[in-house]
């Protein structure tokens, strides 16, 4: 039996996107203990409505696993190619004929694969020559990495500056969507590498959500936190804007005072659009590095 079923915001941690799609499915065993309620028209279009509340979960599931199934396992295997060193930076890829045998799959499911590892940023195609394979800078500036990632080798370490739970400000419980009288962890931290500052951050977090939350966590990764309650961090919303270092600042950061700096704002966000944290970061560093590939 197929159906075809309006799904808003589904989620798919394979290809970390979140969007409304329509897409056609065949009912299975599984889905037929919730059987599906009768089309319902709305004006000229007729939608299928099902019970989303107990089966739901089950619908993204078959999308990630099933639907897509094909040319997202391609990709990843290529993906984990990539990373391993398997291709080297800027060598060529093999063609689109070599790979449908490869993976015994059509050609239009190997496009679709291509497609999405260029949109990731690990290729990129020159026109009558083929694909090619970016060195790792291109890529890993898309992924959602925090300093105990980029630093892994390195000493990195934290100097606590204040840690206290505060009462949400108007401007605060409307950024997180919060109740009146709820609280937030308000902290302020340096991140050093090799005893050395690079960052300065102040951050705000939830106490509804993260309900054992303290201090002896500002001294490791606060994602790493954050992900070992289960929670899945779906992106950070950065705005990058230039400052200039005001004399508390210029002495955690061992900077000139009024001399010039990067500041980041970030907005972390778990799944469906929950705000889980407001940072801001000051870098003792003023450069901004940005790759691009056509």
């Amino acid at each position: 039996m197929s159906m075809i079923i309006l799904l808003k915001r589904i989620f798919c941690p394979i290809t970390n996107f979140e969007k409304t799609k329509t897409l056609n499915f065949t009912m299975t065993g599984s889905f037929l203990q919730n059987p599906i309620q009768p089309a319902k028209k709305s004006g000229s279009r007729k939608y299928v409505i099902g019970k989303f509340e107990t089966f739901g979960w089950r619908i993204k599931k078959f999308h990630c696993e099933v639907i897509m199934s094909k040319y997202v396992d391609i990709a990843q295997q290529l993906i984990t190619m990539i990373e391993a060193g398997e291709y080297r930076p800027w060598g060529l890829l093999e063609g689109e004929l070599y790979l449908t045998r490869l993976f015994s799959v059509s050609r239009v499911t190997i496009r679709k694969a291509l497609s999405l590892l260029k949109d990731k940023g690990y290729i990129h195609s020159r026109q009558g020559s083929g694909y090619y394979v970016n060195p790792s800078e291109f890529y890993k500036e898309q992924h959602l990495t925090t300093l105990s990632d980029r630093y892994a080798n390195m000493n990195l370490s934290s100097v606590v500056l204040s840690f206290d739970v505060i009462d949400a400000s108007e401007e605060m419980r409307k950024l997180f969507q919060l109740f009146e009288n709820s609280k937030l962890y308000h902290y302020r931290r340096t991140r050093l590498v090799d005893d050395v500052p690079v960052t300065l951050e102040e951050t705000w977090m939830p106490v509804s959500l993260f309900d054992d939350f303290s201090e002896s966590e500002l001294y490791g990764s606060v994602m790493k936190y954050i992900e070992n309650r289960n929670f899945v961090i779906s992106h950070d919303f950065k705005k990058v804007q230039a400052v200039a270092l005001n004399s508390e600042s210029a002495r955690h950061l061992r900077k000139e005072e009024h001399s010039l700096s990067l500041q980041i704002i970030h907005k972390v966000y778990l799944l469906k659009s929950v705000l889980a944290q407001y940072t801001i970061e000051t870098q003792a560093d003023n450069q901004l590095n940005a790759l691009s590939v056509r």
